[in-house]
């Protein structure tokens, strides 16, 4: 192992600065030398911005786990429109599946995590016009999509155990969403 050693920039040299002194009886004028020395090692600049970036990643990642435990506080009618209370097992499986993403991208956490009126939970985020979400649709799925503009939208879905955490298989699937069904007009003639 390296011992830990710090580089410091040597100090900078400024040229000499010429005192004037106008009084008649004054000295000649002298010359002075001002050094500058940094007061951080050369690296700590670059390694401060990366320790910002960490600390605001870190404070990404501990929100969304706060976000989860929130969800855990909801009632029936949560939302106002009669949603019902999130299912703690569903919870679980969020909080140990936001895990796994800190595991597997830290350095990439969801920009945000919703709850659905159904009960489902989506991690999601969105970067450079890419909308990314993982849906948690039952206790051993996730559905991931995949949207760019101008793409074709994927969508994948991923087996989960808990018990592995290793597990996490993503499987392509020849699925795509529902279409929109529009209700077509019943008339009592036609029974």
């Amino acid at each position: 192992m390296l011992p830990n050693h710090t580089t410091w920039a040597p100090p900078a040299i400024i040229q000499p600065v010429r005192s004037l002194n106008v009084d008649k009886g004054a000295s000649p004028p002298t010359a002075t030398t001002i050094a500058w020395t940094q007061a951080q090692p050369l690296d700590e600049g670059r390694s401060l911005q990366h320790n910002l970036i960490g600390i605001a990643t870190s404070k990404t990642w501990n929100d969304r786990e706060q976000d989860l435990a929130k969800m855990r506080s909801f009632e029936n009618n949560w939302d106002g429109f009669d949603a019902v209370a999130p299912d703690f097992s569903l919870i679980d499986k969020a909080d140990f599946f936001l895990h796994l993403l800190k595991e597997r991208y830290p350095a990439n956490p969801p920009m945000r995590v919703v709850l659905s009126a159904d009960g489902s939970v989506a991690f999601e985020w969105a970067n450079d016009d890419k909308f990314v979400q993982a849906e948690i649709i039952d206790l051993s799925r996730v559905e991931w999509m995949f949207a760019t503009p101008g793409e074709d939208t994927k969508f994948t879905i991923e087996l989960l155990d808990m018990q592995n955490r290793s597990s996490g298989a993503l499987q392509e699937q020849a699925w795509q969403p529902k279409p929109t069904v529009v209700d077509e007009p019943v008339y009592a003639s036609a029974r």
